[in-house]
């Protein structure tokens, strides 16, 4: 487990000091709703990720 290639498919969701997502960049987009397009995704998926508390 670890090295490179995990390392560089990962993200942290941060937001006033608590972390709200840690995992791959496929499941961080798969936050985002269904119907986003794919220049928002990103954006989506972190407002979908912080509203949630």
């Amino acid at each position: 487990m670890g090295g490179a290639a995990d390392d560089a498919d990962r993200i942290t969701v941060l937001s006033q000091g608590r972390i709200h997502f840690d995992g791959t960049t496929h499941g961080f987009l798969g936050n985002a709703p269904a119907d986003t397009p794919g220049s928002r995704r990103a954006e989506a998926a972190y407002t979908a990720l912080t509203l949630q508390g």
